[in-house]
């Protein structure tokens, strides 16, 4: 039986071996050649990895004619090269010229293959326009781009949320019956397992981890911090992840005045140990997150969830059940009101204990485990591929 030959292409190769390497891993081993391209820096490639990871030039903040050009030709290269069974695409870039790359590669080939994108969040391209026309117009150009390249029949996407899935079909980029819905990235549960002997509070551990970005709500985090060592009970706060210097986004905290409660931790390689020291998981985002890992991590080892009011915080959080969704007041987190609940975490520890049980409940229940995920991906990739 012939093997089949699935290629991947991602903007980010830290990003693909954290969070997406573990759905393709097992592949080779059930019959099928995987082949992936990422962009950014390779620190160094682990030996034990099922199937070849190469580089090519992504850039994954910026859009850049010349250099974008160039990436657009080296992937319908690649695949004129490799005529893969199924092309898979993920995050905003990829999925923008590898569509078309795919259809160019068909023209010159015949090989028409399954081409199918993964959207983790719209990001910035789709979440705020606004009134400004350079943004709209760059908005609509990508939808058009990005329909021309799924106008094949054979060709899907899937989302980490409902309301990311209707985005896409409501600006006309793919219809509705060629979208799926998956439950993020998925997270080993027997990984990230419950926590039983986490110490109690008072001694709260109040637990960001994740890119340090304005979006992504990390003043909002240290803001919430000052307030607690100002008024409120005794909590120590914990910030996991390291400033980009290429995103301009990014925030060097470092740079701050940082109150004596908060403690930065730099670049975590083991998440399983970290996020074992934390009750409270704190995300105060307001960017247009797909389904954030660090939640699912955090409800399969019983912590208390609190993030933003948005469609990808959502799917994680039942609101007073096993965490709590924070407002947004004038497209931003209301401090005020998240340092109120986490003030009562603090001071209600036996609540916390329930709350963190309930998350662990919530995350088996809704298929957040990482061989359900697997399985999805596995056939939504595979379906009517030749």
């Amino acid at each position: 039986m012939r093997r089949k030959k699935l290629v991947i292409f991602c903007n980010d190769y830290r990003y693909f071996l954290a969070h997406r390497y573990p759905m393709f891993e097992t592949l080779p081993e059930s019959g099928v050649d995987v082949v992936a391209w990422c962009g950014g820096a390779f620190p160094g490639i682990p030996p034990c990895l099922t199937f070849p990871i190469r580089r090519y030039a992504c850039d994954r903040y910026r859009f850049r004619p010349l250099l974008d050009l160039l990436l657009f030709f080296q992937m319908a290269r690649t695949l004129i090269r490799e005529r893969p069974d199924v092309v898979h695409t993920i995050t905003i870039k990829p999925n923008l010229f590898g569509g078309l790359a795919a259809r160019l590669a068909a023209l010159v080939t015949g090989n028409r293959p399954r081409l199918v994108m993964a959207s983790p969040g719209l990001g910035r391209v789709f979440s705020n326009a606004g009134n400004d026309a350079r943004a709209t117009m760059r908005r609509r150009l990508i939808a058009r781009m990005l329909r021309i390249g799924l106008s094949a029949q054979n060709s899907s996407v899937f989302f980490e949320n409902e309301d990311d899935r209707a985005v896409w079909v409501s600006e006309r980029i793919v219809p509705r019956e060629r979208t799926e819905v998956i439950a993020g990235t998925g997270v080993d549960e027997d990984v990230f397992h419950p926590v039983p002997d986490r110490p109690s509070p008072p001694a709260l551990v109040v637990l960001y981890a994740g890119r340090l970005l304005r979006s992504k709500g990390i003043l909002s985090f240290v803001e919430i911090a000052r307030r607690m060592e100002r008024t409120g009970p005794d909590i120590r706060f914990l910030v996991a992840g390291t400033h980009d210097r290429d995103d301009p986004d990014s925030v060097d905290i470092t740079d701050l005045d940082m109150p004596r409660n908060l403690e930065v931790l730099g670049h975590v390689s083991h998440m399983p140990a970290l996020v074992k020291k934390a009750h409270v998981i704190l995300l105060p985002t307001i960017y247009a997150e797909g389904l954030p890992r660090v939640l699912l991590e955090g409800a399969a080892m019983n912590c208390v969830l609190v993030a933003s009011d948005i469609a990808g915080c959502r799917r994680t959080i039942i609101d007073g059940e096993n965490g709590y969704l924070l407002p947004l007041v004038d497209g931003d987190i209301d401090v005020a009101n998240a340092a109120e609940r986490i003030a009562f975490l603090a001071e209600n520890p036996d609540l916390v204990a329930e709350m963190g049980r309930r998350s662990r409940e919530h995350f088996l229940k809704n298929g957040f485990d990482i061989g359900a995920v697997r399985r999805q991906v596995h056939d939504i990739l595979f379906r009517d591929s030749r």
